[in-house]
Formats: C-alpha cells, sequence, structure tokens
C-alpha cells in the first residue's frame, strides 16, 4: 500500500503526493501523452487528456495499494481515461480537426531521406492507428 507520512494536519501529506506527482510526471509524461494520442488522434487533446490523467492520479493517490508497479498503475488510470472520453457524447458528436505543423529537423540525413523516414513512420503509425483498440494497445505497450 502506498505509504505517505501524516503530520500536523495534511501539510506533510500533500507535499508527499505533490512529490511523487512530480515523479510520475517526469518519468511517465511523455509516455501517457503518446497513450493518449493513440487513442484521440489529435496532439492538443491528448496533452488535455494527459492533464486530466495527471490529476485523476493525484486525487486517488491514496488508492494505490501496491499491488502492481506505479507505472501499470498510472496505465490503467491513463487506459480507462481514454476509452471513457472517446466513448464520451463529446468526442462522439464534437469533432475539431486542426492542422498539425510539422517542421523538418534534419539529423545528418540527406533531406530525401529524412522525407522517406518520416512517410515511412506516417504510415506506420496510420496503420497501427487503424487497428481495433485492443490491438492498438498491445502494440503501443509493447513497443513504446
Amino acid at each position: 500500500m502506498y505509504q505517505s507520512k501524516l503530520t500536523e494536519g495534511n501539510n506533510s501529506f500533500e507535499q508527499t503526493n505533490e512529490h511523487v506527482l512530480q515523479e510520475l510526471m517526469s518519468s511517465y509524461g511523455q509516455q501517457i501523452q503518446q497513450l493518449a494520442y493513440t487513442y484521440v488522434k489529435d496532439p492538443a487533446l491528448a496533452e488535455d487528456l494527459t492533464q486530466e490523467i495527471f490529476l485523476k492520479a493525484y486525487t486517488k493517490l491514496h488508492t494505490y495499494n501496491g499491488e502492481a508497479s506505479m507505472k501499470t498503475w498510472l496505465y490503467r488510470i491513463a487506459i480507462n481515461h481514454c476509452k471513457d472520453y472517446v466513448k464520451s457524447w463529446h468526442y462522439r458528436k464534437v469533432t475539431l480537426h486542426a492542422p498539425a505543423i510539422d517542421t523538418a529537423k534534419t539529423k545528418g540525413h540527406s533531406l530525401e531521406q529524412e522525407v522517406i523516414n518520416r512517410s515511412e513512420q506516417e504510415r506506420i503509425v496510420q496503420a497501427v492507428l487503424q487497428l481495433p483498440i485492443k490491438y492498438r494497445e498491445s502494440v503501443y505497450l509493447y513497443y513504446y
């Protein structure tokens, strides 16, 4: 079970929870955001969901019982939150698509090679995003 020190009211408890939240965000923030993106396919919305996921994790930190790793617990919160969002009326009825602006950054490759690499990566991402959600989760959790 998650242990925290309770001294003089909730001050120490809140500081401990905030410290754990900071560690979770720095360790898993990018991975949770990528996981959220696989559900909603919108970078801005994935960022919003990531913030909501960490807020939910912070408020439910007292329920962590230590049966699974903290990463597993956080991923389960993230997956459930994303599934709930995708099932929500708002997501199904209100869809906004903004074009993503992506600047090309070369890493010592020629521009042609960079374009080819990005094209291949984009095709792979699109293929994974077309998979049913249970297979998409499996691929994401295995490779990312």
